[in-house]
């Protein structure tokens, strides 16, 4: 979701990802598409969210989170190019349009 400073949602998207061995590793995937959405939009400053703690301290402070240096280092480099950009940590019930949006593929029946 892209959301302006206001909080106002702009820009909305649905992917189906395969199956993932962790809740991290969907994290994960899920930042990489974002960039990717990001970029493809033309956009050249973005202020990018997650709830995974050590996927942002692996791009933010890769030295502090050696474990996570394969991720951080992807990212990073998916990254490069962005005249601006910030991850931050946010928790998953801040963001209400994207809950909506999970909340609808069930309900809808989509996939």
């Amino acid at each position: 979701m892209l959301a302006d400073p206001e909080g106002k949602v702009r820009l909305h998207s649905r992917i189906a990802f395969e199956v993932t061995c962790s809740k991290e590793d969907a994290n994960f995937q899920n930042l990489l598409w974002a960039i990717q959405i990001m970029r493809h939009h033309r956009l050249e400053r973005v202020v990018f969210a997650c709830e995974d703690v050590a996927l942002a301290g692996a791009v933010n402070k890769p030295m502090r989170w050696h474990a996570y240096k394969f991720q951080g280092s992807l990212v990073r480099k998916g990254l490069e190019g962005f005249k601006e950009w910030d991850l931050e940590v946010e928790r998953g019930e801040a963001s209400r349009g994207v809950i909506l949006i999970v909340q609808s593929v069930p309900r809808d029946d989509r996939s």
